[in-house]
């Protein structure tokens, strides 16, 4: 493959869902660990205040 093509394929391949099993497992659970249900409730609960001032109209 050619070296400028591979910075491409590397990032396709660190991606969970195509990933082999070994490796999604060690992924998801450092996701589960940065994403826990309080995390995303207050994410979504700032996304709320901040994205009407995007909009326009």
């Amino acid at each position: 493959m050619r070296p400028e093509l591979q910075p491409p394929f590397e990032l396709i391949g660190a991606q969970m869902n195509i990933t082999n099993p070994k490796r999604h497992h060690r992924l998801r659970a450092l996701v589960a660990k940065a994403f826990t249900p309080r995390d995303v409730d207050a994410l979504r609960r700032l996304l709320k205040r901040w994205l009407p001032s995007f909009w326009i109209g």
